[in-house]
């Protein structure tokens, strides 16, 4: 995992204008990190996307109870049918982890 980094990107009208970097990915070999240098994110997203699904909720558009899978598709697979919306919020869907395929 990289540390010490900075990483910036940012687009006009599809192209890239800045792409700033920064710091080290391995500290060990001093390798510096650069723009397709991974990071983890973890939970980064779970704030705004709770709040989007309030919204959503708040409005009539979905119900904390609707099935996961009623909103994607592919989330229903290998026995994730019956997870709710009210499930993924308390984070009790029961999904120990993702791996990459």
């Amino acid at each position: 995992m990289p540390s010490c980094q900075k990483t910036t990107a940012g687009h006009h009208n599809g192209s890239l204008v800045v792409d700033a970097v920064a710091g080290i990915a391995d500290l060990i070999a001093g390798r510096p990190v650069t723009s397709d240098t991974p990071f983890f994110s973890y939970s980064i997203g779970k704030g705004m996307a709770a709040t989007m699904v309030h919204v959503l909720a708040e409005r009539g558009v979905l119900d904390y109870d609707t099935p996961i899978a009623e909103l994607w598709l592919e989330f229903g697979a290998h026995g994730k049918h019956a997870a709710t919306v009210r499930h993924a919020l308390s984070q009790s869907v029961g999904v120990p982890a993702c791996h990459p395929a």
